[in-house]
């Protein structure tokens, strides 16, 4: 029987429909929700306008102000998150909501399902902090509530950690400690017939096989609420103030915090630098003349600076608590 060149060529995998097409809708998706970024909201509200417990500086001496007052400014990211980024965390949802849903259906978790159409939040007006946790559960014969922060990893690195070869990423215990000392401090509201929550865990599960597993236990750490809160009270009179922190001067931008960071270097549409390093270098000190507002104008000309901030303010302003 013969077999013709194109019949040859699909056998063998070397005619492809569907992986173009898959790359050119990541693309475009990715694209036109990065220009809408800073409409994100969904907790119902804007996320630019508090800090996040996942971001929480406690405990942590090269927390970044800048970086945390870029993100009050909502300024958007330098690039759209690529296919392999968002399929990773697309995974990481679905596993984590097969097992919050578990915890629900089981009868054990405290806080909202993940099907509920209200889920439980954190708030700290004083200090423009929120939070959502992934879970507070109440394991048997407790009479207080345990955080569960859950985060999936490659499968060779919950291994690692299963062996004691590796322990969690300091972002997580510090966020999970954060979160412990929130639901510590929300619980009289929440939970009212049980005692305060004072212990938590960082649950790892592989992506691959998310029935091994590696779990970290942590108590309610008040040294790290207390530097945190005390750092975000600083960052919150900068942004008011329209003050841009100063860069520590021995902080080396190829190096942690700064390698990585998303704020450091920005390109506007004629090639001009922006961001924080262009900011560092043109000695800026108002928040309002950072070169990081041109980039975000330029990627969405709805942005406003002082829209931003006035949203900021409009959320903390007194007597207005919002989730």
């Amino acid at each position: 029987m013969t077999v013709s060149r194109f019949q040859l060529f699909a056998k063998l995998g070397l005619i492809k429909v569907v992986e173009p097409t898959t790359q050119a809708a990541y693309t475009t998706v990715a694209e036109n929700e990065w220009r809408s970024e800073f409409l994100e909201s969904p907790h119902g509200t804007p996320w630019h306008t508090s800090f996040h417990a996942s971001q929480f500086p406690g405990g942590d001496d090269r927390s970044c102000a800048r970086k945390a007052l870029y993100s009050l400014m909502n300024i958007p990211r330098p690039k759209p998150i690529d296919r392999g980024g968002r399929t990773v965390m697309a995974a990481g949802r679905g596993i984590e909501y097969e097992l919050v849903k578990t915890f629900h259906d089981a009868g054990v978790l405290l806080s909202a399902g993940p099907d509920d159409p209200v889920q439980t939040g954190f708030v700290d007006p004083e200090h423009w902090l929120t939070g959502n946790t992934d879970a507070v559960i109440l394991p048997e014969g407790w009479t207080r509530g345990h955080v569960v922060e859950v985060k999936s990893k490659d499968h060779d690195v919950v291994v690692a950690m299963r062996n004691g070869e590796r322990g969690p990423d300091p972002e997580h215990i510090r966020q999970l400690k954060t979160y412990i000392g929130m639901a510590n401090e929300a619980s009289a509201a929440l939970w009212p017939d049980l005692d305060p929550p004072e212990t938590g865990s960082i649950y790892y599960l592989s992506r691959n096989r998310p029935n091994i597993t590696a779990e970290f236990f942590y108590h309610m750490d008040d040294d790290i609420i207390a530097d945190g809160k005390a750092k975000l009270a600083t960052w919150k009179d900068m942004f008011i103030n329209d003050e841009l922190p100063a860069r520590p001067h021995d902080w080396m931008w190829t190096a942690e915090p700064c390698k990585y960071c998303q704020y450091k270097n920005l390109k506007l549409e004629d090639g001009t630098k922006a961001g924080c390093k262009q900011d560092d270098l043109d000695d800026v000190t108002k928040l309002s003349e950072s070169s990081t507002i041109r980039f975000a104008s330029e990627l969405n000309t709805e942005y406003e600076y002082d829209l931003a901030k006035t949203a900021v303010l409009a959320r903390w302003k007194k007597g207005r608590k919002k989730t």
